[in-house]
């Protein structure tokens, strides 16, 4: 008589006659596939992280530059009623000059000469200061290209000791393209006139900073594998200024770059 049958020990599918053992055949299998999906999710989330750093440092001086710019358009624009007065009252002392020379009055065409001259003084002082102003202005604007610039450089150098043993963070080819306060005298060649917006104030007005960001694996003992994993991307940041509430207020761009590399 034949008894049962017995499964040698030494056969290589005993592991799969248990449910634990098959469980554990499973993840062997599958331990490849699980290391390779983190290992890619936690790139991106290096490239996430790194992409937002980089363009928060540099939004966050071109919005002060914006908003420096944003503070002296709103007192430009502030001194326009006191331009057209003044160039109102030009035209009233020049008539009243030419009609003191029609009348033959010295007298009168003294104290007509001496309002002109009072008049033109203050156009003088007030076109001063609004020089100075759309001046200020654009000289925070291009400071604030230059810094985010600078700044940006730093921060990816700083990114790059964070993840020296594993990435390399690279930025090549940063563009940057400084706006100015897209404003317009609204005659021109006159002393101390009044200031309107440009018709393409927006893409005048904003600042921008374009850039390539490439990070590759570096590699290790551990990261042999993935040296060849390299990630190249357009990256930007820029800003601009808008009224809110009689208010000239700086605001991001993050739609779209205003220009290409």
């Amino acid at each position: 008589m034949v008894g049962p049958s017995k499964i040698p020990s030494s056969c290589p599918w005993c592991p799969l006659a248990s449910s634990g053992g098959f469980i554990s055949f499973l993840l062997l299998s599958l331990l490849p596939f699980l290391i390779t999906m983190m290992g890619i999710l936690g790139y991106w989330g290096a490239h996430l992280k790194t992409s937002e750093s980089i363009a928060h440092t540099c939004r966050r001086e071109l919005l002060n530059s914006q908003q420096t710019a944003g503070n002296m358009l709103q007192k430009l624009l502030a001194l326009n009623p006191l331009a057209k007065a003044l160039r109102a009252e030009k035209q009233l002392a020049l008539a009243a000059m030419a009609a003191a020379a029609a009348s033959v009055n010295p007298g009168a065409f003294q104290a007509a000469l001496q309002w002109y001259q009072n008049v033109i003084r203050q156009q003088l002082s007030l076109d001063k200061v609004q020089r100075g102003l759309v001046t200020s202005a654009n000289l925070a604007i291009s400071r604030g290209s230059v810094v985010a610039r600078a700044k940006v450089l730093k921060k990816v150098k700083t990114l790059e000791n964070k993840w020296e043993h594993f990435l390399k963070v690279e930025v090549r080819s940063v563009k940057s393209t400084a706006g100015i306060l897209a404003v317009h005298p609204d005659v021109l060649a006159e002393l101390a006139p009044a200031y309107e917006l440009n018709r393409e104030f927006h893409r005048q007005q904003s600042s921008q900073l374009i850039w390539k960001k490439q990070m590759s694996v570096l590699p290790t003992q551990w990261l042999s594998h993935w040296t060849h994993l390299k990630f190249t991307q357009i990256e930007f940041c820029a800003a601009s200024i808008e009224q809110r509430e009689h208010k000239w207020v700086a605001k991001p761009i993050r739609d779209k770059p205003l220009s290409s590399l």
